[in-house]
């Protein structure tokens, strides 16, 4: 699939596909010849050469007692509703939805010992984070992902005496405006479709487009996952849930669960599945002396008008092959999470490690309240300037009276002068509003690859589904901000946050 990244843009039609054909005889009959073949008198063998170029090496194989190889490193992911504090309680997205990281999965018996198809998470790492997951380069990344967004059972937010402050999951009242929408008497969207299925769609990393895209595209597989929640669709405020064909027992249900067990699929299709990509060498160096690696970008691709800007967004970094993440405050190897310190073979320091996601388009409410959405700053203005800002599921509004002599919600990255610093810049977004970004009193070079380049103290043009990857270090103690470069509206909205470098012995 190819695409504007801009939801504005992607909802109006701004997307297609590149269709991939087999390297056959066939194909080449059936296609334009190529300016480079067009003197080739033997296109056996040219269809054979390329036949034998693949977009990743061969997926390992997993040992006899189910355990990976070396060279592929787990994860298992779940995908959960979770009220997003922007700025505690009295700014939040009741209608939030979070990736989460979990020890292992396993399966869920029915009352007679059979497996019922579905996988329950289990040693789930709580978190008001994104996900951030990491690997080294030439490395196998294997992710299941669980889908949990309805959990099943007597779930309340079906129940027809709910409590209305309680969001039922389905469309907020109030969402961020993309053009076209029919609209209410308020001028905000209010039929709108949401779907409980979500997926993981991985930006620059290597894989099947076929079967671990994450998304629902073409003749393609449906790489995204179903919920395994009450089923049949219901009408919520602006819009309406919708349960596809063959979901929760009705229809023929497939089954199709990618690379992933049988799923039962005869009555329903399962909570699960397996994504399978690979960490290309090119993202990243052997050593950490040539290059930092690079941060790729993770996302939904299930419900692209809803589940971006409630949250379902994150990263994987590919760190330098002889890089390992440590906590920063216990020192125990950990592969997630935002803010890591990384060290060599002999442990030694090499870089504290922040990852900053980057949002916009998103809408907070008063206090969680369903009924006090917080409105734009010009109702009337184009709708690419519509909704919040945020970074990491935060956001540090800007009193005018104070400023920025504040502690805000957002990220404050704890680094020691001298330090070494990698700042993973993720853009979230969903508006075509670009932006840019500043930390106060550094700079790094604008193309490190280059030599002796230019240096910067900005980065600008970050658009929809950019990523950057920047290096400094921390030279002077103090407070220094990060922000974006716009103040009206980015900065005031809480697109900002602390670097807080301490002195050496602090």
């Amino acid at each position: 699939m190819w695409k504007f990244s801009a939801m504005d843009d992607l909802w109006l039609g701004c997307w297609g596909v590149i269709r991939c054909h087999n390297a056959t005889l066939d194909a080449f009959t059936s296609l334009l010849p190529l300016a480079a073949l067009a003197g080739s008198a033997d296109l056996e063998a040219v269809a054979a050469q390329l036949s034998s170029r693949t977009s990743a090496p061969p997926r390992p194989a997993m040992r006899s007692d189910g355990s990976a190889p070396a060279n592929v490193r787990e994860y298992c992911v779940v995908a959960r509703r979770h009220e997003h504090e922007y700025d505690g309680k009295q700014l939040t997205d009741p209608w939030g939805l979070i990736y989460e990281v979990a020890d292992r999965c396993e399966p869920i018996l029915d009352e007679e010992g059979h497996d019922t198809g579905h996988r329950n998470p289990v040693g789930v790492h709580h978190t008001t984070e994104p996900l951030v997951l990491r690997a080294r380069p030439g490395e196998w990344i294997k992710v299941t992902l669980i889908n949990e967004l309805l959990p099943g059972g007597e779930d309340h937010q079906f129940h027809p005496h709910h409590d209305p402050f309680d969001a039922r999951f389905g469309p907020e009242p109030s969402p961020p405006r993309l053009p076209l929408e029919h609209l209410d008497d308020l001028g905000y969207p209010d039929e709108r479709t949401i779907s409980p299925r979500v997926s993981l769609h991985a930006s620059l990393l290597r894989y099947s487009v076929y079967t671990d895209d994450g998304a629902y595209i073409g003749n393609n597989r449906d790489s995204t996952v179903a919920s395994k929640g009450p089923g049949g669709g219901h009408h919520h405020g602006g819009g309406e849930v919708i349960f596809r064909y063959g979901e929760h027992g009705h229809g023929d249900g497939h089954g199709e669960n990618g690379h992933g067990g049988d799923g039962h699929g005869e009555e329903r299709e399962s909570n699960w599945r397996e994504y399978w990509w690979y960490a290309d060498p090119e993202l990243a160096p052997a050593h950490h002396r040539d290059g930092q690696g690079r941060v790729c970008y993770l996302y939904d691709m299930a419900d692209i008008r809803n589940h971006r800007h409630h949250g379902l967004v994150g990263a994987l970094v590919v760190e330098p092959g002889d890089c390992t993440p440590v906590d920063p405050v216990s020192g125990e190897e950990r592969w997630h999470g935002p803010n890591v310190r990384l060290v060599d073979r002999k442990g030694k320091p090499v870089a504290n490690e922040q990852v900053l996601i980057l949002q916009d388009g998103l809408r907070h409410f008063v206090a969680g309240n369903p009924e006090l959405p917080v409105r734009d700053v010009v109702p009337d203005d184009d709708p690419e300037d519509s909704g919040q800002k945020g970074i990491n599921y935060r956001s540090g509004l800007i009193n005018h009276r104070v400023g920025m002599a504040t502690k805000p919600p957002t990220p404050i990255w704890e680094a020691t002068v001298g330090e070494r610093l990698w700042l993973r810049l993720v853009t979230a977004a969903d508006k075509p509003r670009n932006h840019s970004f500043t930390v106060h009193d550094q700079a790094w070079a604008f193309a490190p690859w280059v030599g002796d380049g230019p240096w910067i103290g900005s980065a600008s043009g970050l658009s929809t589904d950019s990523t950057h990857d920047i290096a400094f270090t921390a030279n002077h103690p103090g407070d220094h901000a990060y922000r974006s470069g716009a103040f009206m509206w980015a900065v005031e909205q809480g697109m900002w946050g602390l670097l807080r470098v301490k002195k050496r012995g602090n």
